[in-house]
Order: structure tokens, then sequence, then C-alpha cells
């Protein structure tokens, strides 16, 4: 068993799912949550199966986690794909990383939970923007999201959550 964890992390490690883009003239990292995953799954086989020693693996994601969470999630809260179910995909990866870790939730993790709760409607199904794929990394594993109150502009990323008592409209401007 040991041998087929450790080619599968090997196997990852060589066919990460990692990408660049020619933006404004500058080539830029221009990963989603296909990426992260790939980090999600060097990190549980070199912290579940520490026998197996992989922590170089495991440093080397833990590295890229910090750095794409940086990238990927925008200063309002939201995940860059512009995909509402994309980013309570991002938001289930990052709450797995840092409970397997044992983080402290930080302000991005933070800012990720707030917008899932803007996103969210009062019978907790959440707004329909973008790509879904209904992709989860365990099920059960992200808690139930409770829906804010009050409407919220989410202005860098083009999100609107407008709320009445019965109402809840979200807009992808």
């Amino acid at each position: 068993c040991s041998s087929d964890l450790d080619a599968h992390a090997t196997y990852i490690r060589g066919n990460l799912e990692v990408r660049t883009a020619w933006v404004n003239g500058a080539k830029i990292r221009l990963n989603s949550n296909h990426y992260l995953c790939d980090l999600a799954g060097l990190i549980t086989i070199d912290r579940v199966f520490p026998e197996l020693q992989l922590q170089e693996l495991g440093r080397f994601a833990i590295s890229e986690i910090r750095t794409e969470v940086a990238q990927q999630i925008a200063t309002d809260g939201a995940d860059y794909e512009h995909s509402i179910a994309y980013h309570r995909f991002v938001l289930e990866i990052l709450e797995y990383v840092y409970w397997l870790l044992g983080w402290e939730v930080d302000g991005p993790l933070e800012r990720l939970r707030l917008f899932a709760q803007a996103a969210t409607h009062p019978d907790g199904s959440f707004a329909q923007c973008g790509d879904n794929d209904s992709g989860y990394i365990l099920p059960g594993f992200l808690p139930e999201i409770a829906p804010t109150r009050s409407s919220q502009a989410f202005g860098q990323s083009g999100f609107y959550s407008l709320r009445a008592p019965d109402t809840h409209v979200f807009v992808s401007a």
C-alpha cells in the first residue's frame, strides 16, 4: 500500500495542473481549484502517512498553497474563477487544508467564508453564477453556510448581494 501511495504522490507532483497566461503583457500564474486539489492531495499523503517520508513534497505543497491563496482570493473575498460553485469548492479545499495542518483561520479564509455567506440564499442554497461541476473534497466536510442578513458589494470581483427580509438577489456585474 505504501508503494502505491508513494507512486500516487509522485504522479501528482509530476502532473500538477499548473497554468500560466499572458495578461496585460506579463506572464502570470493562473491556476485554479484543480491545482489546489493537487496540493491538498500531496499535503494529505505527507501528513496522514508520515512513514512515506514525503516531507519535501509536503513542504512544497504548503508553500504553493500559501502562494495560491494570495493569488486566487481577491481582497473582497471572491475566488478569481468567478463561479459561486467553484468559490465554495475552493473554500472547502482550504478549510480542509487548514484543518489538516492545524492552521488558524486567517484573513483570506475568513473573506472566503464571508463571500460564501453573501452568496447563500435564505433557504441555504447558493446563487448560481458561473460554472458548477458539483465538486467537493469530502462529502459533508464543509459545514452549512448561514446567509448574511444585509446587502453587500464585492466591487473588486463584480458581485453584489442584495437582500430584503424575504428576498435575495445575487448579481454578477
